[in-house]
This record gives structure tokens, sequence and C-alpha cells, in this order.
């Protein structure tokens, strides 16, 4: 016998589509405005549907709009030699934010890992490899995946769709000895590294770099000069101060 009548439960499955929201949660807010004026709720459902009928795509930009092209492409005072390329349309208003930038905008709607380019140069090699470590981290643990994995920053979307539970993790061991004898693999990494480092550096670069280099490149400025809190971040802290309670100044 199921727990409440079917308009009841439909709402509620409904609700859990929305990201984030649980069995429990949906409850909650199905309750919520079942106990709320008929106004309010009839309000609530207007406003989607009147939001999915009149919102679409910018046929120049990609943007979010009620209005094709949009404000930021039909704008006069934008700078048009300047393009600043997002992976969604909500990655425009953190930009926006900080009043830095006057340009023109496209967005992919979407990302692939920067691995690689075109067929013809083997890029779906390169992503293919970002793909198997996707694989790895998310699939293989029944975490989400791809573009339904949740942000970290607490201003960028989540996705509507789950695929799996939070976000997942791969941690690999291999017995070298099991291969090569460990000296020597360490020697021999130990030349490739060298070798690696002694690559002539590209016009224009300080030369290549290997994993962990960033990091102590990094770390050096950081005890020298200090952690930079740079706008984003400060956003993210005083969305997190908001919620939390906890002063942030």
């Amino acid at each position: 016998m199921p727990d409440f009548a079917p308009s009841i439960n439909r709402l509620i499955e409904e609700l859990k589509h929305l990201p984030g929201i649980g069995q429990k949660t949906a409850q909650r807010l199905a309750f919520h405005l079942l106990r709320g004026d008929r106004e309010t709720a009839f309000a609530l459902s207007d406003a989607i549907r009147d939001a999915k009928e009149k919102i679409r795509e910018c046929s120049i930009c990609n943007n979010i709009t009620d209005t094709d092209p949009c404000l930021f492409c039909t704008g006069a005072t934008r700078n048009r030699a300047i393009i600043c390329v997002v992976e969604e349309a909500t990655n425009i208003q953190a930009v926006e934010k900080t009043r830095q930038f006057n340009g023109m905008y496209h967005v992919l709607g979407g990302a692939l890992s920067p691995l690689g380019s075109d067929r013809e140069r083997g890029g779906h090699k390169g992503y293919a490899l970002a793909m198997m470590v996707d694989m790895l981290c998310a699939v293989l643990s029944g975490a989400n995946w791809g573009p339904f994995a949740p942000p970290f920053a607490l201003r960028q979307e989540i996705s509507t769709r789950s695929v799996g539970k939070g976000i997942g993790h791969f941690f690999g061991a291999m017995r070298i000895d099991g291969f090569i004898d460990a000296q020597d693999f360490k020697r021999q990494i130990d030349d490739y590294v060298r070798t690696f480092r002694a690559t002539k550096p590209a016009p224009g670069t300080n030369g290549p770099l290997i994993p962990g280099d960033p990091e102590r490149i990094a770390e050096r400025e950081r005890r020298k000069n200090g952690v930079p809190l740079i706008l984003p971040i400060v956003e993210d802290l005083r969305t997190i101060s908001k919620q939390t309670g906890i002063p942030f100044e």
C-alpha cells in the first residue's frame, strides 16, 4: 500500500529530480507546498512554465536568454574584439560580477578535457585518456561521471541529472618489482626526468613541466608572499559565511 495518495507520490517523485533533493527533502517540500495557499503553489507552477516557454539559447553566443540575440550580443558598449569562452551560461554572471570584462561571450554548453585536438592530430586519444580517468574515478566507484559530477564551486549550476552518488575517487597501486627491478626502475625514472627537463624550451616558455612542478613553484611563492584570495574564492567564502552564520571579513 502506498504511503501517500497517488498525486502526492507523483509530486514527491518530480521534486526528487531536482539536484540535491532526496526522498525526505522531497516529502518536506511537497507538504510545504500543499500546506500553503493555492495562489503560492500556482505562482511557482506558472513561473516554471513561463521560464521553460520563453527562455532559449542565444543564436550568436549560446547564452540563455528570453530575447534573441541576448543583451550581451546586442549591447552597444560591449567590446566586440574580445571574446570570453565559458563552459556554462551560469559562468557569465561570475565574470560580470568582477566588473573587469566588457567583451563578448561564447558559451560552450559543456566541456571536454583539453587533452589533444582534432582527429587528424590524434586528439581523440587525448580526451580518451580523460575518459579513462573518469571511468576509473566515477563509473567504477558508482559516482556521478562527466557533466553530471557535482561542481566544486558553489556558484556553479548543479546538474539536473544524477547518474551515481556524489564525487568518486580512484586509488591504484602497482607492484613495480612484478615488472622490473625496483632500483632499476628508479634509475630509469631519474634519467627520464633529467632528459625531459633538458628538452629545449619552446619559444616564449620556461621549459617543460612535470607533475608537481606547478605546486612546488606555488608553494615557494605562497611561503614568501602569502596565499592570495581571488574574487571567485572570496565570493564562495562569503556564500559559505551566510549559509553557516560564521563571520567572514
